[in-house]
């Protein structure tokens, strides 16, 4: 501190004056009255000003009021009281800024100043609360003493012309803080020179270094005292860790976690740092940037400790420790800790100076960290949580033949007690071992072993006992436990030689039982949350915090937790006891973090690392090894799974994938290193299994991170259904999305969203649509802000982090957590069903919801019992997650939460289908039987008796009856009945369920069928069906129908149907032309992805619809169909496989191609309940009529109808044959088709359409298939007419005579003067809010468009509609005037140019669309090439080329680079492949095939070879083709197809020769795809206006 003092002096000594400015006192730079004047600025990159208030805030002064408001890290403002004017204030006259102010409003971490010159150059930060010279900042106005010292810095201390300052954001790191300043002046004072006098302890505080009230423990032979509390701390530099610094001292207590905004940014420091004022040194200016520091004490090791060995022990210490007593060194310590011996410095009963230099700097660079199997993203080597983090201890024991550990293992099964002892410094070898059990202080057992001898490595010895009626310690009884105190004797004359301290244990047994956990012989299921708190401050680390953790993660009905940690590096822990203790105390089980084998360089079978590796683990099994909660050991976290441990079918333990054809050699060396590191941790504790967080069939168990992105609901719930009867290991769901935040957003990879910059947008109301239908569109202020916030991030040109829009997803509480529940309610119960081990939903923030900030509130005994084992925060402060916040009060439970409130509890009951419980079936015909099952779980540790009864409709309760169940147990209870013929429409099964004091109503809303159409047909009915299963379908719906088998028997005016598949068993069937104009309409029904997308043109998807939405109502099919039939159908669809393609070794996800692209997609599991497998993206092109909708954006629809030429086809998508079983709802849906299709109508007759306007609509209006013409109707045939008024058009004069004598007119992106001649006056150019109205397309008088049609990313600049009786819309209006009619959209396709912004490529789509609607409804005829699909046969368009590969390392190939690549080159002698391929050698490897293109292909081809890993060169007979790298493609170089447009006559009629040199730069490497030629189908250029890109599909696959 001497340059301290020496600068205080020069200021003390110095005699300056500063001239008065104006009659200002000198040193005034803001007080409310005589200084008004001056400039302010704040930070345009973030929502702040600075401003003088109107009204005075204190007495008479005005106030400068800083508003803050951020997005990340940090606010900023400042204040010029020289309006940035040359000059500036000299300092030297003063000693101290003194600032008088208080927070109006919001929360902020810290509160920071700097001063600048008059060159702009500033000082070092001080930030109040870290530098301890404020402890909180309250909303009274405060004032504080910064001491000019403090401000350090390269800038002229004659010449301050500015004070900066700057916000750090709590822990909503959203929002705004509100600060007001009274007065700011430099002072002279004389309180600042006494700072600089003496530093006492904070006040009230403990620091009596004096061992006589610590806390201890005392054996015979052994000791342990307590050092923690306040020790003198001083921040280090460089140049002060040689020897203990003299001098000042500031506190700090121990243990205690150093404050690291870098590290958590997102945190508050829970503890003090109490500095010295005026204190400064060279590495930082305030007390949260430091790595090394002092720490100092006194100690007296007591006198009855002479002749032991005496040891510091520090229980957890980061990183780095040099321990000195009275200024000697004594030793030094490594992270994790552990002791240092003091024996030979040590002055028995006299005080001595306890000194500790601490070193928290990295030891090594940063390292890559698993996110995934496949993912490796850049880590950091920075230490999060720093300092003396852990208890230290004083303890003494024997100087040999001393226990220096035990482990307790208690056996149920055996009724067994066994102690593993471990000595150190062994002289005696024959010895025996004794152990005294107490409960509650009284002793209950004693045990004694037989003579044996000490091996020569010192153990460990073991000894075992009988004990079969202890106690037994479970979740529901943690108070059973036990204290042992094991004593060790020489055998030879019963000489004692050490006596251990007491050591806490309860009597229980877990293990693994085939597929089931058990504890005390009972099943255990683990309802996991994830607990942060040791990897926090000591706000939340301390036992009291998470004690009301867990009491709340039980509230919410879990019962096991792992640790934030995923390994066990510095930092990553600060404080472990707490937790642990709390476990223990509160019955709540876990699961401990081990160190991972990726911070060991995955080098395990090295001796050295080998060696590291056990003494870490050993450290962390010692903390657990005798605490009963702790059942499990994790570690290795996602960094031995595979892109197959997620398929629902191999979940099952039985299928090793190391042992399948194509696992790969750096795929074993991983999980050879897996199995390493799992034999350390069983050698040290075989008790508790193990298991490796994402290792898919690996060990124990198959564990997996489940992330199904959009799987349909159904297929979730079903996930487990093999598992359920085939599983052999208990199968955990260590990260379960639900689905996962991230899902939401449009980006799938390949970058990490989480840590990777990307660019993309939210689709948060176009996936809800799927589960919620129109009302995901509904708009608030949530969803706008969102959609602004999207805006922003995407003009800036820049990449973004993900999480800067999610967070505003998770603000839309309805539909996010709205559609979280939706899946959350059937997939929770579903799991449970069918007895999941374990499951931990990775997502849990989503539980809960903050209703009102948590205020930063001080702890009442911060400074009280501080001398014993725990941390002791001083404050607390507010945390995101509802299970650490310190107050409940300020969150609810979200719609997702209220699920788990219900059905997550130990004792659950539901009611399920029949026989399989996850049956949806829920259409009955009255009289029919209805099969249902009760299912209730008891996962107590105890039996409960369960008494039920129930009903059907309003019939008579059934009589109440009792079921035992057993603790992890499931019942399922038969309930059978039928549907009541009086029943009309809906009834409900319904349940009254009783337990422990408790009752719970379950019920099932049942429908009935609709009734049929009982007009006359007026067609006859012809059907080709190959297949034969629409005719089986037909048949069961009681419809009459004639079969044909080719185009000659059909007859003019006949309603052909064409049955399911029809055109997979026949491709080459086609209707002449003649055949097709003469039909009256068609029915095709089922088709596969194949058919619709390459012969028919459609866009498709393939993902299976278990509810659609009734698009059209009052069209003849649906009208009075109810919503809710179009959902959950019985049985299975059948048209798509229930299950994925899968290989030997399924190193990746499943892939299906879309559109010409090769696209990951999701596992399957199964049909179930399906109404709808393969969707048609709805056409723009054409009057196409949806009648029903489903999917993401409403954009798919299985059921439309197409008018064209004076003929009515429809598609029918639904699965309405092949099923299972009938549904009544599908049969009558088909009934009502079949009979609209015989009489039906035939369309009218479009209207001629002319157009006036620029050159955009006539493009768009041609693309869209109408013939224009681009002139003024005639005024003579207004009833046949439809004038479309484009952009700049010049309406006729008499527009309104033309519309009352029956012109139809469609003005799109209407004028002022085209409204004008239409009668309406528009308003000026707004911002346009999407439109949503409940049944607008009865508002807009418009069929088939949803509210997704007028939903858009973006608000375009239009110019609103004024209000009238059709609606409050300013967008769309539709209107009769006389005979005719008006329309206009103001949202037109070209307010929507995703070529400049591709987030608005969907709503581009739904424009165009809204407008084909528009445009069909005003009578446009439209034209496509449906009619030639149904006369051509689909032509060849793929020809595989995955097979016949052959592949050589490129050091076997003599001259490769010259000649590998030729054409003729002989490569008969390398191996035989197929691909994807891998091969496992870091560098080069060739592939060759030699292929024959088939002569059916089309001219235009692409070549794809799918994606390569990592790098590739390509050649094709001799010529280079291009190459990939890590240089031009950094972002996606390993996973990048690589597709190349070629010409079929460009290849040679007989062999061509493909050469791929690949360049494997990690793991793995080789040729990953599945190589084709293909060209693009009809699907490119038929009815829609977009050429479709990869990120158009939203179901995509991508595994967080």
């Amino acid at each position: 501190m001497r340059h301290i003092r020496i600068f205080f002096q020069a200021v003390f000594l110095s005699v300056f004056s500063i001239a008065a400015v104006s009659g200002i006192e000198p040193g005034i730079i803001f007080d409310g009255i005589s200084r008004l004047h001056g400039s302010g600025w704040s930070d345009p990159k973030e929502t702040t000003s600075l401003a003088i208030t109107s009204l005075p805030v204190l007495q008479n002064r005005k106030g400068l009021e800083f508003r803050a408001g951020w997005t990340n890290y940090w606010a900023g403002g400042g204040w010029n009281w020289h309006n940035w004017q040359p000059g500036g204030d000299d300092l030297r006259p003063y000693n101290a800024l003194s600032l008088k102010f208080r927070k109006v409003s919001g929360e902020l971490a810290d509160f920071w100043f700097q001063l600048g010159d008059a060159d702009r150059k500033s000082s070092g930060q001080v930030r109040l609360l870290a530098s301890g010279l404020l402890s909180e900042i309250t909303g009274e106005f405060q004032t504080v003493l910064i001491p000019l010292p403090l401000f350090d810095g390269d800038y002229d201390r004659t010449r301050v012309s500015t004070l900066n300052f700057g916000v750090m954001p709590g822990t909503q790191q959203k929002g705004e803080c509100v600060l007001q300043f009274a007065d700011i002046r430099l002072v002279h004072s004389d309180e600042v020179r006494n700072m600089e006098q003496a530093w006492r302890p904070p006040s009230g505080a403990e620091v009596s270094w004096s061992l006589d009230g610590a806390w201890s423990r005392s054996s015979s032979t052994n000791g342990k005292i307590c050092l923690n509390g306040y020790w003198n701390f001083l921040p280090a530099d460089n140049a002060g860790t040689a020897a203990v610094p003299q001098g000042e001292w500031g506190w700090f207590k121990v243990p205690g976690i150093w404050p690291n905004p870098q590290g958590l940014p997102h945190a508050v420091p829970a503890q003090d740092i109490h500095l010295p004022p005026g204190y400064a040194h060279s590495q930082t200016e305030t007390a949260d940037k430091f790595d090394q520091a002092w720490y100092r004490r006194t100690v007296t090791v007591p006198e009855t400790w002479r002749g032991r060995r005496i040891e510091v022990d520090f229980t957890l210490l980061q990183t780095h420790a040099r321990v000195f007593l009275d200024g000697r060194p004594a030793g030094e310590a490594w992270f994790p800790g552990g002791p240092v011996e003091l024996t030979p410095l040590v002055k028995f009963g006299k005080p001595q100076e306890l000194a500790v230099f601490v070193s928290a700097k990295p030891v090594e660079a940063g390292a890559e960290r698993f996110m995934a199997p496949d993912r490796l993203v850049a880590g950091s080597s920075a230490i999060n949580l720093k300092g003396l983090t852990g208890d230290v201890f004083l303890t003494s024991a024997p100087m040999q033949d001393r226990i220096v550990d035990i482990r307790v293992e208690t056996s149920v099964r055996r009724g067994e007690i066994a102690f593993f002892v471990t000595l150190a410094d062994v002289r005696t070898h024959g010895v025996l071992l004794e152990a005294e059990i107490r409960k509650n202080g009284s002793s209950v057992k004693h045990f004694s072993s037989e003579p044996m001898t000490v091996p020569a490595a010192g153990g460990p010895l073991r000894f075992s006992a009988p004990w079969s009626d202890a106690e037994l310690w479970d979740p529901e009884h943690p108070q059973n436990v036990y204290e042992a105190t094991v004593t060790l004797k020489n055998a030879a004359n019963g000489r004692l030689l050490s006596q251990s301290l007491p050591i806490s244990f309860g009597f229980r047994e877990f293990w693994i039982d085939g597929r089931d956990f058990r504890l005390n012989g009972h099943k255990v299921h683990l309802r996991a949350a994830l607990l942060t708190n040791p990897t926090e401050y000591a706000d939340q680390a301390a036992r009291e915090s998470a004690l009301r953790s867990m009491h709340r993660m039980k509230e919410f009905g879990f019962n096991f937790f792992i640790t934030g940690n995923y390994g066990f590096t510095p930092g990553q822990v600060g404080y472990l006891r707490g937790v642990l203790d709390a476990a223990d105390e509160s019955g709540t089980l876990y699961a401990l973090s081990l160190p991972h084998i990726g911070d060991f360089g995955m080098k395990l079978d090295d001796p050295e690392t080998a060696a590291r590796y056990r003494a870490l683990t050993h450290y962390l099994v010692r903390q657990v090894q005798n605490r009963p909660a702790a059942i499990l050991y994790t570690m290795n976290h996602n960094a031995l799974g595979y892109g197959g441990d997620q398929n629902p079918d191999r979940m099952d333990g039985l299928l090793d994938p190391a042992k399948q054809e194509g696992a790969t050699g750096s795929f074993l060396a991983i999980r050879k290193q897996g199995r390493l590191a799992e034999a350390v941790a069983t050698e040290f504790d075989p008790s508790r299994p193990v298991y490796h967080h994402e290792s898919g069939n690996f060990g124990n168990m198959h564990t997996v991170n489940i992330y199904l992105n959009w799987s349909p609901r159904q297929e979730r719930s079903d996930w487990l259904e093999h598992w359920a009867a085939e599983g052999s290991k208990p199968l955990f769901f260590v990260e379960w999305g639900m689905p996962h935040l991230a899902s939401w957003l449009h980006y799938r990879g390949p970058a990490f969203i989480w840590t990777t910059p990307v660019r993309t947008w939210a689709w948060a109301s176009e996936f809800a649509a799927a589960c919620l239908g129109d009302a995901a569109y509904r708009l608030d202020d949530a969803k706008l802000a969102l959609l602004e916030r999207e805006r922003k991030l995407l003009a800036s040109g820049e990449n973004f982090g993900g999480w800067e829009l999610t967070s505003r997803i998770q603000a839309l509480t309805d539909l996010y957590s709205g559609v979280q529940a939706w899946y959350m309610q059937d997939n929770w119960r579903a799991m449970r069903g069918w007895g999941i081990s374990a499951v931990l939903s990775w997502d849990q923030v989503d539980f809960w919801q903050r209703v009102r900030p948590t205020a930063k509130r001080p702890n009442p005994a911060a400074r009280q019992n501080l001398h014993q084992p725990g941390i002791v925060p001083d404050h607390f402060t507010a945390n995101r997650n509802y299970l650490n916040d310190p107050e409940k009060k300020n969150f609810r439970p979200t719609p997702t939460g209220e699920v788990l409130l219900r059905d997550n509890q130990p004792l659950l009951a539901f009611l399920g289908g029949a026989p399989v419980f996850t049956d949806k079936t829920h259409i009955y015909k009255p009289g029919e039987p209805i099969h249902k099952q009760l299912i209730i779980i008891n996962d107590h540790h105890s039996a409960r008796d369960v008494a039920y009864l129930w009903r059907i409709g309003d019939g008579e309760w059934s009589s109440r009856e009792t079921v035992r169940v057993d603790p992890g147990e499931t019942v399922a209870i038969p309930l059978e009945g039928v549907m009541p013929e009086s029943a009309s429409g809906t009834c409900r099964l319904e349940a009254r369920i009783s337990a422990d004091g408790r009752e719970r109503v379950e019920r099932i809303l049942l429908h009935l069928p609709p009734g049929g159409n009982a007009a006359e047909a007026r067609a006859q009915l012809r059907l080709f069906d190959p297949k034969g299963m629409s005719a089986s379908a037909l048949r069961a719906a009681g419809v009459e129908f004639t079969p044909v088998t080719n185009p000659g028997e059909l007859a003019d005016g006949d309603a052909l149907l064409i049955g399911r598949e029809a055109f997979d068993a026949k491709p080459s069937w086609a209707l002449p032309p003649e055949t097709l104009a003469k039909l009256r309409g068609i029915v095709v029904f089922e088709q596969s992805s194949n058919v619709l997308n390459n012969r028919f043109g459609f866009r498709v998807t393939e993902w299976g619809a278990r509810e659609g939405f009734v698009r059209t109502p009052e069209h003849p099919v649906m009208a009075g169909f109810p919503q809710e039939l179009l959902a959950n159908w019985r049985g299975d669809a059948t048209l798509t496989p229930g299950s994925s393609p899968a290989n030997a070794f399924d190193s990746a996800f499943p892939r299906s191609v879309w559109n010409g692209f090769d696209l990951p997609r999701v596992w399957r599991r199964g049909n179930r309940n399906a109404v709808a497998s393969v969707l048609i993206e709805k056409p723009s092109r054409g009057n196409w009529l949806p009648l029903v909708d489903c999917g993401f954006d409403l954009q798919y629809t299985p059921l439309l109808e197409h008018q064209e030429a004076g003929q009515r086809i429809l598609f029918c998508q639904m699965d309405l044959s092949g099923r299972t079983e009938n549904d009544p709802a599908a049969a009558a849906l088909l009934r009502r088709i079949a009979d609209y299709i015989q009489r039906a109508p035939a369309p009218a007759p479009g209207r001629t359409l002319y157009y006036a306007g620029n050159d955009a609509g006539v493009e768009l209006l041609t693309r869209l298939g109408v013939a224009v013409n681009r002139q003024l109707p005639p005024a003579a045939e207004p009833e046949e007419t439809l004038l479309v008024l484009g952009p700049e058009a010049t309406p006729p004069a008499d527009l309104r005579r033309r519309i009352n004598a029956g012109l139809r007119v469609l003005a799109l992106g209407a004028d002022n003067q085209t409204l004008a001649a239409l009668g309406m006056n528009a308003g000026e150019a707004v911002d346009a809010i999407p439109y949503y109205e409940p049944d607008q397309w009865k508002t807009l008088g418009v069929a088939g468009i949803s509210h997704a049609d007028t939903y858009w990313r973006r608000f375009p600049k239009l110019a609103p509609l004024p209000p009238s009786k059709e609606g409050k819309n300013s967008w769309f209006r539709r209107y009769r005037v006389g005979r005719g009619t008006v329309t206009i959209l103001q949202a037109a396709p070209w307010n929507f140019d995703y070529t400049k912004e591709p987030a608005l490529r969907s709503s581009y789509r739904r424009n165009v669309f809204l407008l084909s609607r528009f445009l069909a409804t005003d009578g446009a005829e439209m034209t496509t090439p449906l009619r030639n699909f149904f006369t051509t046969p689909a032509p060849l368009l793929r020809q595989d080329l995955s097979r016949n590969w052959c592949m050589m390392p490129e050091e076997k190939i003599v001259n490769a680079t010259e000649n590998a690549w030729k054409p003729d080159f002989d490569d008969s002698g390398w191996q035989q492949v197929t691909l994807p391929h891998y091969y496992d050698d870091l560098g080069y490897g060739w592939y060759r095939l030699e292929f024959e293109p088939s002569p059916l292909l089309p001219e235009e081809l692409t070549l794809s070879l799918g994606p390569v890993d990592d790098e590739s060169q390509i050649w094709l007979n001799g010529k280079f083709l291009g190459e990939v790298t890590k240089a031009n493609a950094p972002m996606d170089y390993w996973c990048r197809p690589r597709d190349f447009a070629i010409r079929r006559s460009e290849l040679l009629p007989g062999r061509n020769v493909i050469a791929v040199r690949v360049k494997n730069i990690f793991r793995d490497g080789g040729m990953a795809g599945s190589p084709r030629l293909f060209a693009d189908g009809p699907w490119l250029n038929s009815y829609y206006l977009q050429t479709p890109e990869e990120e158009d599909d939203p179901y995509r696959y991508y595994r967080w």
